[in-house]
């Protein structure tokens, strides 16, 4: 696609962290010397990719308060779609990157409180995280 002169800028690293595609992450951001930016981050923790978290933010990439707002909101893509019980709650992947997003001091959680896209379980775990902030 670079040879055929398709662009080739942030948007991809975003879509790429979004949908876990470690790789590409790594060529566009070493190779093509594309600079992702905290909604990289972002996406990365909507998509619930926590290893591309983890390698944007070992590279040098700030995480901020669309970090854990992306990664709290619960899905909900149709009206029939059941709400998710605890045990599919804790094992999804944007908690594991909210969690880690809050651990390593993203700003956001009072905000993503007053959030009608989050579930119970979400709601529940930012209000103890705020009440214990060192107990995550």
């Amino acid at each position: 696609l670079r040879d055929e002169g398709a662009p080739i800028d942030k948007l991809c690293v975003r879509w790429a962290a979004k949908s876990g595609h470690i790789e590409i992450i790594k060529w566009l951001l070493n190779d093509v010397k594309i600079k992702a930016d905290p909604m990289t981050c972002a996406r990365a923790a909507e998509g619930g990719e926590l290893n591309c978290l983890k390698l944007l933010v070992d590279g040098g990439v700030q995480m901020n308060k669309a970090t854990v707002l992306y990664a709290g909101r619960e899905k909900v893509a149709q009206k029939k779609r059941k709400r998710e019980t605890y045990t599919e709650w804790k094992s999804l992947g944007r908690i594991k990157c909210l969690q880690f997003a809050l651990a390593y001091g993203a700003e956001g959680a009072e905000e993503l409180l007053t959030n009608a896209e989050i579930s119970d379980h979400t709601r529940a775990y930012i209000t103890q995280f705020l009440a214990y902030p060192g107990v995550n």
